[in-house]
């Protein structure tokens, strides 16, 4: 909290020159035909933070520590958005530069939005997907950015924690699988932090306008679907129902500020 806030007085003035790569070469597996540029929503409603959208070209934001703290361990990670933007100041930017100042490497995904206005994409197809190309290419270029492959984590907020999660624990499962154009190259991780993510969308509840639960199922919101009406799909989206003695260690906050 004390970070967050501490953060939250630079939000307004909010702009990257860090670098940017894309993930896939050429057009994403599930975007083509799609050639609509970013769109921006900028704060004021509800906050003063900074929010990235229709999102059909993925990217990684390159955050490097200097040379002389660099431990050699990196995390990708998620911004938060309800899969229909991503926060990438708040949940991005500054986290990356507070995780430099850790001699960690951080690298900031836009990844494809399940529930941006007109979406055709899935959370668990292309938005996982996404992350897990991600995780490739920076095991891919380890070198080059000075990453220790066998470090690599994840962190997510929000949507991006329900993402990260779905990635720690789904490695090797064959139906959440994309073929990877880095051959070899795993998408297993060393560790997970989720940050009030999902983590099982059959058993989520339901809040009060204060964000407490109030003990009444939620509808997922990821799908047409009703919960009743396709309950395999369901478990196919929530990271709680694959994990196993091989998962990943795991730090999950939740919590009221």
């Amino acid at each position: 909290p004390v970070i967050f806030a501490h953060l939250a007085l630079f939000a307004a003035a909010f702009h990257t020159s860090a670098p940017m790569v894309p993930i896939w070469p050429g057009v994403a597996p599930g975007s083509e035909g799609k050639t609509a540029p970013e769109r921006w929503i900028d704060g004021a409603t509800p906050d003063q933070f900074h929010r990235v959208t229709d999102i059909h070209k993925p990217s990684l934001t390159i955050y490097l520590p200097p040379k002389e703290k660099a431990t050699g361990t990196a995390f990708v990670i998620m911004p938060g958005g309800a899969h229909k933007y991503l926060v990438v100041d708040l949940e991005g930017e500054f986290v990356a530069k507070k995780l430099n100042e850790m001699g960690i490497a951080a690298f900031v995904l836009r990844s494809r939005l399940a529930k941006a206005e007109g979406s055709t994409y899935r959370a668990e197809v292309e938005s996982l997907a996404d992350v897990q190309q991600a995780i490739r290419v920076v095991r891919g270029r380890a070198k080059e950015w000075g990453v220790n492959p066998a470090r690599v984590g994840v962190m997510g907020f929000s949507a991006g924690g329900h993402l990260a999660l779905m990635v720690a624990y789904t490695s090797g499962v064959k139906e959440l699988s994309p073929e990877s154009p880095y051959a070899g190259v795993r998408d297993d991780v060393k560790a997970c932090v989720d940050m009030y993510g999902i983590t099982d969308l059959l058993t989520r509840q339901a809040t009060e306008p204060d964000g407490t639960p109030n003990g009444k199922l939620r509808e997922a919101g990821l799908f047409p679907d009703k919960r009743g009406e396709n309950i395999e799909k369901w478990k196919l989206a929530s990271p709680s129902h694959y994990v196993s003695k091989s998962s990943p260690a795991t730090l999950i906050l939740h919590g009221m500020a």
